[in-house]
Formats: structure tokens, sequence, C-alpha cells
């Protein structure tokens, strides 16, 4: 008796199986209907959206942090000449000479006024390349919030809606 059923059950197991595999195909193709939908919605760059990760913000960081290295160290020596000026004028007037005495030689040698000129030619230079250098980072920080809440507002179309209550 169980001859009877053996070739109804290899076509009902046979049969069991071919449905699994349309159902999994179903599923599969289901899937990546989903995920290439998912992709065709713009997507924002990572380096849009962390400017630790821009490089080319990173690199011009980098050169406005040398520029003011160098900077720095040119007015580093300036500052030393004009320290060696007033050492060389102070030894050339009277012992009991006041600040005021001592302000007035100083004018008259051209050395200490071109050197005073230029460090106040420096300082403005180093002020401005501050300023760019915060203007910068000022406008990629709020250009990166801007990114950001453009990802979010993406991120919130692509979930479906739900209320609570």
């Amino acid at each position: 008796m169980t001859a009877g059923f053996g070739k109804p059950m290899r076509t009902a197991g046979f049969l069991l199986l071919v449905s699994m595999f349309f159902v999994a195909l179903w599923l599969f193709v289901g899937k990546t209907k989903s995920a290439s939908s998912g992709a065709q919605q713009p997507s924002i760059p990572e380096a849009a959206l962390n400017r630790a990760k821009d490089t080319n913000y990173i690199q011009r960081l980098a050169a406005m942090a040398r520029e003011q290295s160098r900077q720095s160290m040119d007015a580093v020596k300036t500052q030393n000449m004009l320290t060696q000026c007033v050492l060389r004028v102070r030894a050339t007037l009277p012992k009991n000479a006041d600040a005021s005495a001592l302000q007035a030689a100083l004018e008259k040698d051209e050395t200490w006024v071109k050197l005073a000129a230029q460090e106040k030619q420096q300082r403005d230079e180093a002020a401005r390349l501050q300023a760019e250098a915060i203007s910068t980072v000022r406008q990629r920080m709020q250009a990166e919030a801007v990114m950001q809440k453009k990802q979010a507002d993406l991120q919130a179309q692509k979930s479906p809606k739900t209320t609570t209550r």
C-alpha cells in the first residue's frame, strides 16, 4: 500500500519545493526593488555632512595654519630686532633718561621707525588672516548644519509617517 503513496508524495514535495522557490524569488525581487528605489532618491555626500571628512576644507585650514605660523615666526624676528634697536638707542642715552626721552630718541632712529611700521603691518595681516580663518570655519559650520537638516528631511520623507495617540 505504501507504493501507492510514493508518486503523489514526490509530486507534492516537488510542488512544495517549487512554490517555496517562487516565494523566495518574489521576496528577493521585492527587496531589491525597494533598495533600488531608495538609491534613486538624492543622497547628500558624507563630506557635506561632516566637515572633518571634507579634504578641501581640511587642506584650506592647514594652509591657513601654515601661513599663520610663518607670520608668527616673522613677527618674532621683528620683535627681536625692535628689542635690539631699543637696547642700542638706550645705550646712547644718559643713565637717568626717562621713557619719554627713550621714545623721542627711538622716533628719530630710522631702523626703529621702519621696524615699528613693519610690526604694525604684520599685526594687521595676522588679524586679517585670523578673521578669514574664523569666517571660513563659521561658513562651513553653517553649510554643514543646512546639509544635516536636508539629510534629516530626506530621511523623514523616506520613513513612513506614523501617528501616536
